[in-house]
């Protein structure tokens, strides 16, 4: 595995050298500032996705301030959810974000090097 982590950051580093080196403009912008609400993913009590109650939460973060959104394995989903469900999850973040001014990053870490790939 470490093998295959060191081939990707060389193959990166010759992709965008010098793109992202410290204080670079593109570096800059992509900087992320100020507090991300990381999201659990909406389930009912048999452990099945369930969206009914997502916009109440995303109208929760955007009433408290929060136009940032982190979903997809920060409150355990990796564990728990398959990579389709993950996706599902994801999506319906990313469509109803516009209507609360939310913007989403979505953690794409698999336990699995299967399923990572």
């Amino acid at each position: 595995m470490n093998h295959l982590v060191s081939f990707a950051a060389a193959l990166c580093s010759v992709a965008y050298a010098g793109k992202f080196d410290e204080g670079s403009a593109e570096r800059e912008a992509m900087k992320i500032s100020g507090p991300m609400a990381a999201a659990f993913a909406p389930m009912d009590k048999d452990g099945e996705l369930d969206f009914t109650n997502m916009r109440k939460m995303a109208a929760r973060l955007n009433e408290w301030g929060l136009n940032r959104v982190l979903v997809g394995g920060t409150t355990g989903e990796s564990l728990n959810l398959t990579r389709e469900e993950r996706t599902a999850v994801a999506k319906e973040w990313l469509r109803i974000a516009p209507e609360y001014n939310l913007d989403v990053y979505v953690n794409i870490q698999m336990e699995s090097l299967k399923e990572a790939k």
